[in-house]
């Protein structure tokens, strides 16, 4: 049983991460959007922090937005 809430969660949060990149790769204000999704629940807090989220966020197009 305790195996299973292991593998469970390890998926559940491995796919959390494919769709919080996705946004971030996605989205028009991607650092918004990832504050917004962070402010949801406890596990979007966890995986909007994670380096694979981070990696994703495409810097050149928000430091351009914002006068970089």
């Amino acid at each position: 049983f305790f195996l299973d809430y292991v593998v469970m969660d390890r998926l559940l949060m491995e796919s959390a991460m494919d769709i919080a990149g996705r946004v971030a790769e996605q989205s028009y204000a991607p650092m918004d959007d990832l504050a917004s999704l962070r402010a949801t629940c406890l596990l979007m807090h966890r995986v909007c922090n994670t380096a694979k989220v981070g990696q994703c966020i495409p810097l050149r197009q928000v430091l351009q937005r914002q006068g970089f």
